[in-house]
């Protein structure tokens, strides 16, 4: 995946589990409230229910070797110790870091898995599929054993599932209706919350406030149709939902 520089995405999360290698290119990881600044054989992990996104810094593109996988393919085909290979992904202690620095000898020999991983995926080579299930649990169990001697992530399962399919209505009825007057009452109304008990609920979860997610959801919005469309600046902004123009 390469992103433009004045690319930045909104937040988002996924069902899967999430392995991201940074090939080229400098940029910030958001996620849990914190920024990572990111840059090449550096590695970002994300479980199924953390919301995150990134920026691009300076003027290069930021090439990312992305792989997601569902927690199934791993506890099914992991044998007894399907359970031990995601640990670093359900478990956060105090000091869980998303981010794996490039420069670590054992985050070092992760990438180079993940790299074999996509090569197997686009050679298609008979028994590519076996190959690719032995080469991600290598990869994750070099994980468990980055996070346990760097201390973490042994703490408590992170539990905000539940949490992530409350908001799911109010995400939704962002993507739906960015472009018109979205309010904070009708997304706490979705998701059958106050107001005021909403916005601190939707911040906790993603993050980031109600009103910094909707604004950067219209700015990808706009990003996408200034590349894609000849239409005017202020018309795009006032198809995105920016009335003050």
């Amino acid at each position: 995946v390469g992103q433009s520089p004045e690319q930045r995405h909104v937040f988002h999360w996924h069902s899967c589990l999430e392995i991201t290698c940074i090939r080229s290119g400098r940029g910030n990881y958001f996620v849990n409230g914190k920024i990572y600044p990111v840059s090449p054989g550096d590695v970002m992990l994300f479980n199924s229910v953390e919301p995150h996104a990134w920026e691009v810094v300076g003027n290069q593109k930021m090439g990312m070797l992305v792989t997601v996988f569902s927690e199934t393919l791993v506890s099914e085909n992991g044998g007894l110790f399907g359970s031990e290979y995601l640990r670093p992904f359900l478990e956060r202690g105090p000091g869980f870091e998303n981010r794996l620095p490039g420069s670590h000898p054992t985050v070092v020999r992760i990438y180079r898995l993940m790299q074999s991983i996509a090569d197997e995926w686009h050679g298609r080579h008979a028994g590519y599929r076996l190959m690719i299930q032995s080469l991600l649990l290598q990869a994750l169990a070099l994980l468990t054993r980055y996070y346990r001697n760097a201390g973490g992530p042994a703490g408590q399962p992170d539990r905000r599932g539940g949490d992530m399919q409350r908001i799911e209505r109010p995400l939704e009825y962002i993507r739906e209706n960015y472009h018109e007057d979205v309010t904070l009452a009708r997304a706490a109304g979705e998701a059958c919350m106050s107001p005021t008990y909403f916005s601190a609920f939707f911040k906790k979860t993603t993050g980031v406030n109600f009103v910094d997610y909707l604004c950067r959801y219209r700015v990808f919005a706009a990003y996408r149709m200034i590349r894609c469309t000849d239409k005017s600046i202020v018309t795009i902004a006032a198809e995105c939902g920016f009335r003050n123009m």
